[in-house]
């Protein structure tokens, strides 16, 4: 099987703090795309939502706690129909900055095996 091809990415500014919720720019898809979202947090403390779409039903793939620095978040979902729109994520307004990326891949089968070891590494292997 072909492997599958990365079709719009967008993300956030990264340096927001404060109330507003995170925010993609609009991010493009196909029906059957696999969308992947990914937030950082500068902090342990601070928090990012699930993200949302119409459309799309994102569901968690990992929080990981990297140390005493920070925190990522990984989501996916896949598109039952075409669209373009915004990836947004609410936060829980705490001052430490953070990000959210979003990711669209057609021709994907999915994600496969996920790991993370007891020091905070992640490797994810994907059956793509």
């Amino acid at each position: 099987m072909a492997a599958p091809t990365l079709t719009d990415y967008q993300q956030s500014t990264y340096t927001d703090t404060g109330t507003t919720p995170e925010v993609t720019a609009s991010l493009t898809w196909n029906a059957g795309d696999l969308i992947v979202a990914i937030g950082m947090t500068e902090s342990q403390t601070a928090t990012i939502s699930t993200p949302t779409a119409a459309g799309l039903t994102f569901f968690a793939l990992a929080t990981i706690a990297v140390a005493s620095t920070c925190r990522v978040y990984m989501w996916a979902a896949r598109a039952s129909a075409s669209g373009a729109q915004a990836i947004s994520a609410v936060t829980d307004g705490a001052t430490q900055m953070r990000g959210l990326s979003a990711w669209s891949y057609s021709g994907s089968d999915g994600i496969g095996m996920m790991s993370q070891s007891t020091a905070a590494e992640s490797a994810i292997v994907r059956s793509l």
